[in-house]
């Protein structure tokens, strides 16, 4: 069993991918409704105390600041618990392409800066990524099918030598089924596979391993405003052996602003963690 890349679990849950023609901004992308200016999401650790889930230790805290187009201007992840904060600030040009993110360090200093080329419908094509010297690191280029769908990204070092290439697969509607990852040589690093509702929630999640193997299946439930209420996961006989649920509560615009977590095992329900969601609105 041979593995060349770490997969990130749930990217599609995490970031919200959807078909390219719906992709209007970063709002819709991180799933919020309304114009959101701000968002604060701090994690915490809970205790149960008389029946009640209480917070009771931060374990990570990041915000993030949106233009009145509902694209990225910041981000920044803070520095709780041994996490090592990063400042990212993005620009754009007078038409809305992204153009640039600059991130810094904990002590506020320069660390890595990352150039985009665009096409004239605003895909990005190409992205070069600098070091705090300006010295370049590596080169990402893309490629898209004729609905704007990223279909491939390869990864090129500095002297133009590949050593990442990751290919994607879409649904009838344009939904997002499939990315596998290859390295430099074209050794296979594994894939995601996932299936969507009507509306481009995921629904199902399964990750192979290199050799075609099935490592991890994921099956999810939704609420009416899309947000995963039920998470199964199951073993190699396809057999649950893990319930998460969870439990929201809702702004007048209907963001969620507060999200607890349960782990269901043995009949036994038990928190495990609480989300909370501080937004600001435009208007």
């Amino acid at each position: 069993m041979k593995k060349i890349f770490p997969l990130l679990l749930f990217g599609f849950l995490i970031f919200g991918c959807s078909k390219k023609e719906e992709r209007k901004n970063d709002l819709y992308t991180y799933k919020l409704r309304g114009k959101v200016k701000s968002i604060v999401r701090s994690s915490f650790e809970v205790i149960e105390k008389v029946g009640k889930v209480q917070k009771e230790k931060l374990k990570n805290k990041y915000s993030c600041e949106f233009n009145p187009n509902g694209n990225e201007i910041q981000r920044i992840n803070h520095p709780f618990q041994g996490y090592v904060s990063f400042d990212f600030k993005y620009k754009y040009d007078e038409n809305g392409k992204k153009i640039e993110r600059v991130s810094y360090n904990s002590k506020g200093d320069l660390s890595r800066k990352m150039i985009y080329k665009n096409d004239i419908t605003g895909n990005v094509t190409e992205e070069l990524h600098y070091n705090s010297e300006d010295t370049l690191l590596w080169k990402g280029k893309y490629k898209y099918d004729s609905n704007g769908n990223e279909t491939e990204y390869c990864r090129y070092n500095s002297k133009g030598y590949l050593f990442y290439r990751s290919t994607q697969k879409y649904d009838n509607n344009g939904y997002p089924t499939e990315t596998s990852y290859y390295n430099g040589n074209g050794v296979s690093g594994g894939k995601w596979v996932s299936k969507n509702d009507i509306n481009g929630n995921e629904i199902e999640f399964m990750q192979y391993d290199s050799d075609g193997g099935r490592e991890t299946r994921y099956t999810f439930e939704l609420n009416s405003n899309g947000d995963i209420i039920n998470q199964f996961r199951f073993d190699f006989n396809d057999s649950i052996d893990q319930v998460i649920t969870y439990n929201y509560e809702y702004d007048a615009k209907g963001n969620w602003v507060k999200k607890v977590e349960f782990e269901l095992k043995n009949d036994v329900k038990k928190a495990k963690e609480i989300n909370e969601r501080q937004i600001e609105y435009y208007d």
